[in-house]
C-alpha cells in the first residue's frame, strides 16, 4: 500500500508539477507594463489594482512604465485623478508601493515627456535593470 501511495505521489509530481494553483511557495516575478496615463485612466486603475492584489499575495511585482505611462510618477502631474467611482490614482499607487510593488520607468520616455522629478517608490531603468526584469519575468501583463 505504501508503495502505491508513493507511486501516485510521484505521478502527480510528474504530470501536474507537484503544486496546486493555491500553492504560493514559489514566488513569481510578474511585470505589469503600463503605457497609459490620462489617455486611459481605466488601464491605470486596473494595472495598479491588479499589481496591488498580486503584491499583497506575496508575488514579486514590477510596474514598468513607458510611453504616456511615465507620467504616473511625475510629481508635476495631477494625481487626484480617478476612473469611475474608485480611489484616486495616487491612492492606488501608494497602495501598490506599500504592498511591496516596485516601479521601473523607461528613461527615454521620461526624458521625452519632460519627467525629471519622480515620485517615491519609482526608479529610472537602465539597460541592465530593464533587461533583468524582462528576462526574469514569469508573466507580463499589458495595460
Amino acid at each position: 500500500m505504501k508503495k502505491l501511495i508513493s507511486v501516485l505521489i510521484l505521478m502527480s509530481v510528474v504530470f501536474f508539477g507537484g503544486t496546486h494553483a493555491s500553492d504560493h511557495s514559489d514566488k513569481q516575478n510578474i511585470v505589469i507594463h503600463l503605457s497609459n496615463y490620462t489617455n486611459d485612466l481605466h488601464s491605470v486603475n486596473m494595472a495598479l489594482k491588479i499589481g496591488h492584489l498580486l503584491s499583497k499575495s506575496g508575488e514579486s511585482v514590477t510596474l514598468f512604465l513607458d510611453l504616456e505611462g511615465v507620467r504616473l510618477v511625475d510629481k508635476n502631474q495631477p494625481q487626484d485623478l480617478t476612473w469611475g467611482n474608485g480611489d484616486s490614482v495616487m491612492s492606488l499607487y501608494n497602495q501598490f508601493i506599500t504592498a511591496g510593488g516596485k516601479v521601473l520607468v523607461c528613461p527615454h520616455c521620461a526624458k521625452a515627456a519632460g519627467v525629471s522629478d519622480i515620485r517615491d517608490g519609482a526608479k529610472l531603468a537602465n539597460s541592465d535593470s530593464l533587461l533583468k526584469v524582462m528576462v526574469d519575468a514569469d508573466k507580463i501583463l499589458d495595460y
